[in-house]
């Protein structure tokens, strides 16, 4: 958490990441837009274009994936689902 501290935005996601994770039972797609889209849940109205929010949203996965390798979350090749299947615990590497 303490990485992420500075980045709001991406410490939103990992935080609705972790949850859907654990609730999941088997790979869902979540709408990334719409009225109940991920844009939506995460109060990311700042992008207006759907573009733009894809790439950051790209961009956010990245960052999370260097904490979190095994985040089972990805944009689909449509670019219009946020996939997610069910996640390991994010461990932290000790000395």
């Amino acid at each position: 958490m303490k990485v992420l501290a500075g980045a709001p935005a991406i410490l939103d996601l990992f935080m609705w990441l972790s949850y859907r994770g654990h609730i999941a039972q088997r790979e869902e797609k979540i709408p990334i837009f719409g009225s109940y889209g991920l844009a939506q849940q995460l109060g990311s109205v700042e992008y207006s274009r759907h573009r733009r929010f894809r790439v950051k949203l790209d961009e956010w996965l990245n960052s999370i994936r260097v904490l979190w390798p095994d985040c089972p979350a990805h944009i689909t090749p449509e670019g219009e689902y946020l996939g997610i299947g069910p996640a390991t615990a994010v461990t932290a590497k000790g000395p």
